[in-house]
C-alpha cells in the first residue's frame, strides 16, 4: 500500500493516486473452483467465458492443473526456475537491444503509455506524411552500447 508507484501521478497512471486494496490471495481450491470448467491449454480458438477481462484474465485451464499437487502448490507460477529466468531475460534483452519483432517496447506498449500514463517523451508521433514515429526510450542501447555487448 505504500509504493511509490501510488502516489506517483505521471508515470504510473495518468492523473490518478491508486488507493485500492491489493486483491486477496486465492487459494488453490479457490482457484481451481474459478478454472474448473475451462478447456485445457491449446493453440484453437480462445474460450470466452463470464467475466473475463473484468473479474479475470483466466481464458483457459493451464496443464499444471494436472498435476495431483497442483491445487496445494503455494506457488504456483515458481515451477521452472530455468524456463522463468531464460523468458525473463530473453525479453528484458530483446527490449533494451530494441530487436524488432522481439522488443516488449512496441507499438501497442506504446499506446498504452500515452493511455494510461503522462509521459510525452515516449509517446507515438504521428508525422504528416501519415507514418508513425515511435521516440528511443532511454533504456534502449545505443549502438556503440550494443557492440560492447556484443564484444
Amino acid at each position: 500500500m505504500d509504493h511509490v508507484y501510488r502516489r506517483n501521478k505521471n508515470a504510473f497512471l495518468k492523473n490518478r493516486i491508486e488507493c485500492s486494496q491489493p486483491l486477496s490471495i486465492l487459494s488453490g481450491d479457490d482457484v481451481w473452483e474459478e478454472v474448473a470448467y475451462f478447456p485445457k491449454v491449446t493453440r484453437e480458438v480462445q474460450f470466452s467465458c463470464h467475466g473475463c477481462g473484468v473479474a479475470h484474465n483466466w481464458i483457459r485451464k493451464n496443464i499444471f492443473w494436472k498435476l495431483p499437487y497442483w491445487n496445494s502448490n503455494l506457488l504456483r507460477y515458481n515451477l521452472d526456475v530455468m524456463h522463468i529466468e531464460k523468458t525473463v531475460f530473453d525479453n528484458v534483452f530483446n527490449t533494451v537491444m530494441d530487436i524488432k519483432d522481439k522488443t516488449k517496447d512496441d507499438i501497442k506498449a506504446r499506446m498504452d503509455l500515452k493511455k494510461y500514463c503522462r509521459r510525452k517523451e515516449l509517446e507515438l508521433q504521428h508525422l504528416t506524411n501519415g507514418k508513425v514515429l515511435k521516440p528511443k526510450a532511454n533504456f534502449v542501447l545505443s549502438k556503440e552500447q550494443k557492440i560492447i555487448v556484443f564484444k
